[in-house]
């Protein structure tokens, strides 16, 4: 990402929360989408904490490997998107959310 996309993204990342209400947890999850990201992504980070976001960085879940749609070589299938949820429910789960989402305990419900 260049830094202007990187500075116009945090422009966006400023208009949003100043839409949602203050006492929303904010979560911020990051998708590996097969590009490696050195610079970039720990800004992007910093800057997403830095708003009160709490970042699920799926790299760190995933690396840059994941399993797509066979058809299109880019959209996660469904076992990357469940295995996914497993990083997104544990912080949503710290966040004080999910109480009465059906989100069992140990990810049962997936």
């Amino acid at each position: 990402i260049s830094i202007d996309k990187l500075e116009r993204y945090t422009q966006e990342l400023d208009q949003l929360i100043t839409v949602l209400p203050t006492d929303l947890p904010k979560l911020f999850v990051i998708w590996p989408d097969r590009f490696i990201h050195d610079v970039s992504l720990p800004v992007l980070k910093k800057r997403a904490e830095e708003r009160g976001f709490t970042v699920v960085d799926l790299y760190e879940h995933f690396g840059n490997d994941f399993e797509v749609l066979s058809w299109d070589y880019t959209h996660p299938n469904g076992n990357a998107l469940r295995d996914a949820s497993v990083p997104v429910i544990e912080a949503l789960r710290g966040l004080g959310v999910g109480v009465g989402l059906g989100l069992g305990e140990n990810n049962e419900d997936r």
